[in-house]
């Protein structure tokens, strides 16, 4: 028979992995992978961002009041 305080004990252990595991988000293995994967896509998304403000192109395009079809493609063009 299991006394009261290990069984008390064992409950705190089992809340605290709990509590730990709700913290970190399980799409990612660890909180390092997280950072790593995060940090990745934030330098892909500023790299995209110093190309697209150097394009006199996508520039012209966002300088347009108004935009036909062709301009609209030209603009996804730009972005992938």
């Amino acid at each position: 028979m299991i006394s009261k305080k290990a069984f008390l004990k064992a409950y705190q252990d089992v809340k605290n992995l709990t509590e730990e595991e709700s913290a970190h988000n399980p799409i990612y293995k660890s909180k390092r992978d997280e950072e790593l994967i995060k940090e990745y896509h934030f330098a892909k998304f500023k790299k995209n961002e110093q190309q697209l403000n150097k394009s006199k192109e996508f520039q012209e395009l966002l300088s347009k009041e108004e935009w036909t079809s062709e301009d609209i493609k030209r603009f996804l063009q730009e972005l992938k």
